[in-house]
């Protein structure tokens, strides 16, 4: 490999010897655009909403909690009736979730109405880059106001989720909750409910649990209404946790960084 290497930089070198000045001015201008290109690559911004990853983060502890449920049902079918307090403890918790599903969905429809009418506005002005998104999100509306045990029903079969904004998220069909999260490195922009964000905290850890980078709150939202944005830093590791802490709980939510 080094031989290869040396070798190119042979022919490289031979062939700047024979370009001309005008060659090298097109050289220079190409490079500069290369760099003008990835520099764009580089700040340019990802946004996803705290409501998308508890959302995600509700819809996995449903999945847990069901595959629990299912395993005491079965041993306590086979004689063992000793399990009959775990069990009830299971499905309480289990209803707190789907009560909490609920809201997200709610919530997350909410912000869906909201965003629509902002692309709606940009795409009537001319601005047609705000149309891919407009397309989508009037998609994602028409499963609002689903029944929540349908929702369900229809995640675990492998249907799309509804997401206030798309940030990766490819799930598998099948009854198991498994879904791969991709988000692209650099800068991540995470919307949160003004009333909320004082006490929002986010931080990008590595799986041993050691922090990489905490959010910095930036302030309001430039287009929505009455949410703030919170900055971080997706960088150094391939594979990380994105930890949201609220004053309700904390939501480790596993990515894979592109």
């Amino acid at each position: 490999m080094k031989k290869m290497n040396y070798l190119i930089v042979i022919a490289l070198t031979l062939f700047g010897v024979s370009c001309s000045k005008q060659d090298s001015s097109e050289n220079d201008e190409l490079k500069s655009i290369d760099y003008r290109a990835r520099t764009f690559e580089q700040t340019e911004s990802q946004e996803i909403f705290v409501i998308d990853l508890q959302q995600y983060h509700t819809i996995n502890q449903i999945s847990i909690l069901e595959h629990t449920k299912k395993e005491l049902e079965e041993k306590i079918e086979g004689g063992n009736e000793n399990l009959l307090p775990e069990l009830e403890a299971v499905i309480k918790k289990l209803l707190e979730r789907y009560n909490s599903l609920e809201n997200t969905l709610d919530t997350t429809c909410l912000l869906l109405k909201l965003r629509y009418e902002e692309l709606s506005s940009k795409v009537s002005e001319g601005n047609q880059d705000a149309l891919d998104e407009l397309l989508r999100i009037k998609q994602d509306l028409e499963n609002c106001g689903i029944n929540v045990d349908n929702y369900l029903f229809e995640i675990f079969k492998g249907s799309p989720i509804i997401y206030a904004a798309s940030w990766g998220s490819k799930c598998s069909p099948g009854k198991e909750w498994k879904c791969k999260n991709s988000m692209r490195e650099g800068r991540l922009l995470i919307n949160v409910e003004e009333r909320l964000a004082q006490d929002t905290e986010v931080q990008f850890k590595s799986a041993d649990g050691r922090v990489i980078s905490t959010g910095i709150l930036l302030g309001k939202h430039n287009d929505l209404k009455g949410m703030f944005q919170i900055e971080i830093e997706l960088s150094q590791i391939s594979e990380g946790i994105l930890e949201v802490s609220t004053e309700a709980e904390k939501i480790p939510i596993p990515i894979e960084i592109l």
